[in-house]
């Protein structure tokens, strides 16, 4: 039989033994677990950036207008009358000098016969009273009212035959007819429009730029205009309008273009190329855009270990990108990561790449 003290002793040291194990598994799961890191005040942020140096860059300016003659007069005369004469057809080509329409004289040969003889009196009359008071027969007086009767004589005969010269309506230039003349036997009122006549070699074409555009275009560039065919014409800029329009902010622009070969009609729609004056820009990701606090468009330059932000300006888009002016002629700009910087977010890696 074993004896009290014995078992006492054993069970003391099973005791002990089990409560160092607890304690050394409670030990050992603290040291298991990981403290908490510090917190990273100056925590580096790795972007990626694009090291870019800037190209001179052209914009284009496409605008889109109809032709109209360059010249372009409505055929009228003063006098009205009977049209004479047979009626000239839509699109009849005329050579300057050209009778357009005709009017019926009536009876102003006669009249123009009448002060024709009138006027041969008047200075016969004259001649006469001349050589009586040159010899002392008639005093001076006389010669003023010869002369008066002379002067109009001369009037009445010029009246009449500038309207001679009314009653044949004569084109001032080549050109075709927009319109039919009266048949004959038509009344023609006095002011009356008899025909339209356009020359159609030389073309203009009215087209709208925005104001603010004006200032960037390229003066000496040339222009390029393209028919809905496809067809390409070079063009010269004619005029400019001298004010914008206050509701749109669009100015006139009017370009012209030499058609000796009569091949562009009046009314056709054309699209006239403007070039910008070159300015330095930048090939960026359009993904490299972002917006300041107060609303401007910009990027995030690096500058040393820190970026900064940039205001730019879209030059021009393309497929692969945006071209941005506004920058330094050198400059390395955040491609991606620019929405968490800020000006003293410190930047431990820069990973640069090409666009």
């Amino acid at each position: 039989m074993m004896k009290p003290y014995i078992l006492l002793t054993a069970g003391v040291a099973i005791l002990s033994v089990g409560t160092l194990a607890l304690t050394w598994s409670e030990d050992a799961a603290l040291a298991a677990v990981p403290a908490d890191p510090p917190p990273a005040e100056d925590a580096a942020f790795t972007v990626t950036a694009l090291a870019s140096v800037s190209t001179e860059i052209r914009r284009s300016i496409l605008a889109t207008g109809r032709t109209h003659p360059a010249r372009q007069i409505g055929l009228r005369t003063e006098y009205g009358g009977r049209i004479v004469g047979p009626a000239l057809p839509v699109g009849t080509p005329i050579v300057a000098g050209d009778p357009v329409c005709m009017l019926d004289p009536g009876t102003l040969p006669l009249r123009l016969s009448e002060a024709d003889a009138r006027l041969a009196e008047a200075r016969a009359a004259l001649e006469t009273a001349e050589a009586l008071v040159a010899r002392g027969h008639a005093p001076d007086g006389s010669l003023r009212e010869r002369r008066a009767l002379l002067q109009a004589a001369e009037a009445r005969l010029a009246e009449l035959q500038r309207e001679d010269a009314q009653r044949r309506i004569i084109a001032p230039f080549d050109g075709v007819l927009t319109e039919e003349t009266p048949e004959a036997g038509s009344v023609l009122a006095p002011m009356a429009s008899c025909a339209t006549l356009v020359a159609l070699d030389r073309l203009h074409v009215t087209l709208y730029l925005p104001e603010a555009e004006l200032s960037s275009l390229d003066t000496d560039a040339p222009l390029m205009a393209v028919t809905t065919s496809g067809r390409e014409l070079s063009a010269t800029r004619h005029t400019i309008a001298p004010e914008a329009d206050p509701r749109t902010g669009m100015v006139a622009v009017t370009v012209r273009l030499e058609n000796d070969d009569r091949s562009l009609r009046a009314g056709e729609m054309l699209s006239v190329r403007f070039q910008t004056t070159a300015r330095p820009a930048h090939h960026i990701p359009r993904s490299a855009l972002l917006l300041s606090e107060d609303g401007s468009l910009g990027v995030r330059l690096l500058d040393g270990d820190r970026s900064r932000f940039a205001p730019a300006v879209i030059v021009v888009e393309d497929a692969a990108g945006l071209w941005v002016s506004g920058l330094p002629e050198t400059a390395r700009i955040v491609t991606s990561g620019q929405h968490f910087l800020t000006d003293t977010t410190p930047i431990a890696a820069l990973l640069t790449e090409r666009l």
